[in-house]
């Protein structure tokens, strides 16, 4: 069986990105989960997709979904089409690929986010980048794709009749290490995991931010990279 990994929001930070990769040694035999938010935020929003496009091109099982930031990324090309105000990315992001309106974007991003799934299942595990709401009933069919994208606090809600034995991977909610940590230790029970450390938090380390995290769904084990970008400002 494959090693199988599931990393979320990396949001710019393409050398903590590479150096993760580097730890788990991540190879053409394994796959790897992204949960979305790829941009904005961190120095290297370009680099970062250019980075997956590279490995898919080459032949790796890397597969990523869609976070919000992709959706606005999506929702500002189109409102500024349309010479509507867009929702805001940072200039970072702008930066990145070296322009100043996101009409400017070449292509070859825009049709990325466009493609993007807003979610996948593998085997007991769901993954979505914000969460499930179960307020309509089954999240998938009656619920709000963007619920899927943007939801937060929706623990409380959870349906465990409809989630069954599955667990739900997610992130979008930037949490402390130390709390991704002990949801782990309670997996079972409580059957939701939130990967999202804040990688682009470096400036927040001593309260457990600023860490990319990795998930090894076969072994249910945490693998944590520390921010290793430069020049961060969060």
């Amino acid at each position: 069986m494959p090693n199988q990994y599931v990393i979320a929001d990396i949001h710019g930070c393409l050398h903590t990105f590479e150096t993760l990769l580097d730890k788990l040694a991540f190879s053409q035999s394994d796959e790897l989960y992204l949960l979305g938010d790829y941009i904005d935020r961190g120095w290297s929003s370009k680099g970062v997709i250019d980075t997956i496009l590279s490995f898919q091109q080459q032949g790796y099982k890397i597969y990523p979904q869609r976070g919000n930031h992709e959706q606005m990324l999506i929702d500002g090309f189109i409102a500024e089409q349309k010479q509507e105000p867009a929702p805001y990315l940072c200039q970072r992001f702008l930066d990145s690929f070296n322009i100043s309106r996101l009409l400017q974007l070449p292509s070859t991003y825009l049709d990325f986010c466009q493609q993007l799934p807003y979610y996948q299942q593998v085997g007991k595990f769901i993954l979505v980048h914000g969460g499930l709401s179960f307020e309509q009933g089954d999240p998938f069919l009656e619920g709000d794709l963007n619920d899927l994208m943007w939801v937060r606090d929706w623990y409380e809600n959870i349906n465990f009749e409809w989630l069954e034995d599955k667990i739900v991977l997610h992130g979008h909610t930037p949490q402390p290490i130390m709390q991704t940590r002990a949801q782990l230790s309670n997996l079972q029970h409580q059957q939701v995991l939130n990967l999202d450390n804040g990688a682009f938090m470096s400036r927040h380390t001593a309260r457990g931010y600023g860490v990319l995290t990795a998930f090894d769904m076969n072994n249910r084990t945490l693998i944590q990279q520390k921010n290793v970008d430069t020049d961060n400002i969060y």
